[in-house]
């Protein structure tokens, strides 16, 4: 069977000879899984930029679009991924959510656990901190701040405290606004299914609003692995995302 098509399209942020950072399409995944293989991120640093091995330090969702950075070797990765398990790296992502964000700005602390109320078995839901201490589960904390918003549709950006699974996207979706786009942690789990299916309608179309969620990782900063010098990487917002802020219903924040 033919793997699914993909945009391969890669912008290079960033090169030398320990680190290559790229803005990586929506739809594109990072890792074979599944029905693809050659159609991956992994699969294209190998054959079409000539790295033997190539170690992604940050993944991000085949739907997510945005910074990823790979290193080159073991020895650049394992400092990369030491900066990460020692939370010194800052990641900030840019979402569009379905509702008015009613704050300017929120650090949501909580934990992840198993989503009890669906079908899908890797779905997880976020349990706010409480009076009475965590509910059992993978502890997580994400800072939002609203850039825009108006008739239903916020523009927030989200900078991820931890590095859990989903964090993003189950955050906003337990707290009430869910990431347009999304068809797992969206405005109905339905969607997904028969995505999954190959069964999404029109109306299903038109209701998701964006073919892909609307989550984009737009800043990057880590130490470099061999000089310890501060990188800084960007990565501007994709066309389809910046159509969907554009309408009349997207007014700046207020």
């Amino acid at each position: 069977m033919p793997e699914p098509s993909v945009d391969r399209r890669l912008v290079i942020l960033y090169e030398d000879a320990d680190l290559l950072a790229v803005d990586k399409p929506g739809g594109l995944p990072c890792h074979p899984a599944g029905r693809y293989f050659r159609h991956t991120l992994w699969a294209l640093l190998r054959e079409e930029y000539g790295i033997a091995v190539p170690h992604l330090i940050n993944r991000l969702d085949r739907e997510t679009s945005g910074i990823v950075l790979v290193a080159k070797d073991k020895a650049a990765a394992s400092h990369c991924y030491q900066q990460f398990a020692e939370r010194k790296v800052e990641k900030r992502y840019q979402v569009a959510v379905e509702g008015d964000f009613p704050v300017v700005e929120m650090q949501a602390v909580g934990v992840l656990a198993a989503d009890p109320t669906s079908v899908v078995r890797k779905k997880v839901r976020f349990y706010p901190a409480g009076p009475n201490g965590l509910v059992s589960g993978t502890e997580c904390s994400t800072h939002f701040q609203r850039l825009a918003g108006g008739n239903n549709l916020s523009l927030l950006e989200a900078r991820p405290l931890t590095g859990r699974c989903h964090q993003i996207r189950a955050t906003l979706c337990s707290l009430g606004y869910p990431v347009v786009g999304d068809k797992l942690y969206g405005v109905d789990e339905q969607f997904f299914l028969r995505f999954l299916e190959d069964r999404l309608t029109t109306n299903d179309r038109q209701r998701l609003r964006l073919d892909r969620q609307a989550l984009h990782a737009v800043s990057l900063r880590i130490l470099h692995p061999r000089t310890n010098q501060q990188l800084f990487f960007t990565a501007p917002l994709p066309v389809e995302f910046q159509q969907l802020l554009a309408g009349p219903r997207n007014l700046p924040a207020t």
